[in-house]
């Protein structure tokens, strides 16, 4: 039975790819809009999503079928993303300032997709137009500002997408649109934006700053990295910051970070000397394992139990000894960072027991060994164990 299924769905790609060869994006529309039955529309659709718009009357088609407000809306927007020709950008760029807010998203998502260099000063002007205060009024329903906020979104996707230098202060300018769903619009851009981000981070009125120093770290363009290095040793630039950067570096696998690296772990600000070490373990594990051993027994609980979050998440097996005992630390959250750590490099997971003052014993079995943790935690007790977990004293 199951050979002969993927015979038929074999046959059905077949036959879609074929079809698609032969007919166009208007006829594959009309065949979804015309279908009589659920799993007609269903084959329909999908030999819609398969086709490309080649022409001006396709993209038109699609178009106004974005404007009829069907279920159909965000499979014609995919589809509309699927255009490749150049000569269809004259096309997209009208469509930006259609009545129809769907249609102006869905050329915006689509020329972003493209990487239109050409169509980059229309979208600055898009993005540029949009109101500077995005909440409800009576001049704005609750829809349209969802609609709004959503094309704001995505024109900030297209420029950083795109690269456009000259989107940088408008960008910047927007931090609603700083943090989109997969994307970072400002470090997308890359090497183009980090002056400008510098100068926003070491503003010490700007109220983003902390969201500069986000974006600088998330920065993967190799063109950036002198830049970037440049901070490690600038000293208008805070601790913070050269962590930022630092990250942004490591991530990249930039050379020679040994000695940065050693600067910002005795750096007194707590951040920085963990956002160095957890890179630098990342990046040179056998190396930089004592550093994230030695921080385990560090006087600071933040730093003891940050750390031992990163000894299960970087896998740090060395660090089990000194987790084990962390297990008995005066600070709970030390305590319960160090027994999920063990319980992910161990692949195991604790008996929880919830005692009569509230709270949760766990006992963790590594290499047959029994360890006991008390912890003021109910986080310890597991969604699937609720209801059923045994209680003790009571």
């Amino acid at each position: 039975m199951v050979s002969v299924i993927i015979l038929q769905t074999g046959l059905v790609g077949a036959a879609f790819a074929q079809e698609s060869s032969q007919g166009g994006v208007r006829s594959a529309l009309a065949g979804v809009q015309h279908a009589q039955t659920e799993d007609v529309r269903a084959m329909a659709v999908q030999k819609l999503r398969a086709h490309k718009p080649a022409t001006a009357e396709d993209v038109h088609a699609l178009l106004d079928a974005v404007r009829k407000k069907t279920v159909l809306a965000p499979i014609l927007a995919e589809v509309l993303m699927n255009a490749e020709d150049p000569q269809l950008v004259t096309i997209y760029l009208q469509a930006l300032n259609d009545p129809d807010l769907d249609v102006q998203m869905a050329s915006v998502r689509t020329l972003g997709k493209m990487k239109s260099r050409e169509a980059a000063p229309a979208l600055i002007m898009k993005f540029r137009s949009l109101p500077p205060d995005l909440y409800p009024s009576a001049n704005m329903s609750r829809e349209v500002l969802k609609q709004t906020v959503q094309l704001g979104s995505y024109l900030a996707w297209a420029l950083g997408r795109i690269g456009e230098p000259g989107a940088v202060p408008y960008l910047l300018a927007r931090p609603e649109f700083y943090f989109l769903e997969g994307a970072t619009p400002l470090a997308e851009l890359g090497a183009p934006a980090v002056p400008a981000l510098l100068r926003a981070a070491k503003n010490k009125h700007n109220r983003h700053s902390d969201k500069a120093r986000t974006i600088i770290s998330s920065i993967k363009d190799p063109a950036a990295v002198p830049a970037l290095t440049a901070v490690l040793k600038d000293n208008d630039a805070d601790a913070p910051l050269k962590t930022s950067a630092f990250i942004a570096l490591a991530k990249m696998g930039a050379p020679d970070m040994d000695a940065e690296a050693q600067a910002l772990l005795t750096e007194k600000d707590e951040l920085a000397r963990l956002g160095a070490l957890y890179w630098m373990v990342k990046y040179d594990k056998t190396k930089y394992t004592p550093t994230l051993i030695e921080f385990l027994q560090d006087k600071s609980w933040y730093i003891r139990a940050f750390t031992a979050d990163y000894a299960g998440k970087l896998g740090v097996t060395e660090a089990a000894p000194r987790l084990i005992e962390l297990l008995e630390d005066t600070d709970d959250a030390v305590k319960r960072n160090a027994l999920f750590a063990l319980e992910k490099l161990f692949e195991t997971k604790a008996a929880t027991t919830v005692l009569d003052a509230g709270h949760v014993q766990a006992i963790l079995t590594i290499e047959g060994k029994r360890y006991k943790t008390v912890i003021k935690d109910a986080s310890l007790v597991r969604e699937e164990q609720r209801g059923g977990i045994k209680r003790e004293n009571r």
